[in-house]
């Protein structure tokens, strides 16, 4: 494996990153020449920071540390891919400060090329926007366009569950490590991991979301992608730093405008008044600026129940209409996938039938509107 161990091992360390690795390298000739060396005897060198060298024990071995990690992922069933293999997101390899390899679970990108949109926003989307955002990422999907998201609650989520519910490819870049990932996306990636979704994470086991590893993480988002379209966003928002790495990368940037008196609207609005982005009003623009060719010259048609007000559904239902597909699933599928137990999730899917979120079929087979 070469250099990839020590690669693996040099990762496990918080505070190396590329420029480190680039540095030891130089310093030692190859990060090979650590394999098998305890750190005390290298850990002085001036291309570690003082931060590193205080967490670093003076019996860590770098190989003993990738074979830790190899052995504990391969039990959780997650996956290396490094820069240059077909499983790395291609476009994400351009990048000047990609990662020299990520973590994931599902396909990866060994797949047929296509082109991958971006689609970001409010974790917190007033309800009248739903169904728009949902259609939205409906008809992207239906152009055979990857949805490229972070796997949070709101848009993140109505993106990635558009996909899935298409049979499209859909990726998730989280902040945490993929051993840490939050119960929201624990039920997020039950519904889509069979329609092929893909979880990407650079950080190594043990690390667990904060307010630093989202910002770094959407650069992730927008260099896998081949364009990038801010649904719903307010001031400040963290949308605005995968704005910032698109532009940066050379990414097309767009946004859907809301009126004027919306707060949940105000950061896309800015952006196109000040000319970051451009005005989006429709998929076929959206999916145009990701270079694909061959579109029908006209929308898609998807057609939704209407959404109300999630906030007033229970806890549980939400949980519910999360794990519930868009296709009719069997009752005990969807035990599995939410996690409630059967009779929680019989009240839950109960209450969804009365509000109008799913309908049930015969044989207890359920599907969400």
């Amino acid at each position: 494996m070469g250099d990839r161990r020590a690669l693996i091992g040099l990762w496990t360390v918080p505070g190396i990153g590329l420029k480190t690795l680039q540095a030891l390298g130089q310093r030692f000739g190859s990060i090979d020449a650590l394999l098998g060396v305890p750190a005390r005897k290298w850990k002085g060198v001036s291309e570690l920071h003082d931060g590193i060298r205080e967490f670093l024990p003076d019996d860590f071995e770098v190989g003993a540390a990738a074979d830790q990690l190899l052995a504990r992922y391969a039990r959780l069933n997650i996956k290396l891919a490094f820069k240059g293999q077909p499983e790395y997101p291609a476009r994400l390899a351009e990048v000047d400060d990609a990662p020299p390899l990520l973590f994931y679970a599902g396909p990866g990108a060994k797949v047929p090329p296509r082109r991958r949109l971006a689609m970001v926003g409010t974790r917190k989307p007033e309800a009248e926007f739903v169904p728009i955002a949902q259609k939205m990422a409906d008809d992207v999907a239906a152009l055979g366009v990857g949805i490229v998201s972070g796997g949070a609650d709101g848009i993140d989520q109505i993106c990635h569950l558009a996909a899935a519910a298409h049979g499209a490819e859909t990726w998730a870049f989280l902040g945490s490590s993929l051993d840490q990932i939050d119960e929201a996306q624990r039920l997020l990636w039950n519904v889509i991991k069979p329609a092929g979704a893909t979880l990407w994470s650079e950080y190594p086991p043990g690390v667990r979301a904060g307010p630093g590893t989202f910002p770094r993480r959407n650069r992730l988002i927008s260099g896998s992608a081949d364009a990038v379209l801010v649904l719903r966003a307010a001031i400040p928002s963290g949308c605005k730093y995968t704005v910032e790495a698109a532009i940066k990368q050379r990414r097309p940037v767009l946004a859907m405008p809301g009126e004027v008196k919306k707060e949940t609207a105000a950061y896309c609005n800015a952006l196109i008044r000040g000319k970051q982005a451009t005005m989006c009003l429709d998929a076929l623009q959206a999916v145009t600026a990701t270079g694909a060719t061959g579109l029908p010259s006209h929308q898609p048609e998807s057609v939704h129940a209407p959404v109300g007000d999630l906030s007033t559904l229970s806890e549980r239902a939400r949980a519910a209409l999360v794990a519930t597909p868009r296709q009719p699933t069997d009752f005990e599928v969807l035990v599995d996938a939410s996690r409630l137990g059967s009779g929680a999730l019989l009240a839950a899917l109960s209450e969804l039938e009365v509000n109008g979120y799913v309908v049930q079929h015969p044989n207890r087979r359920y599907q969400r509107l």
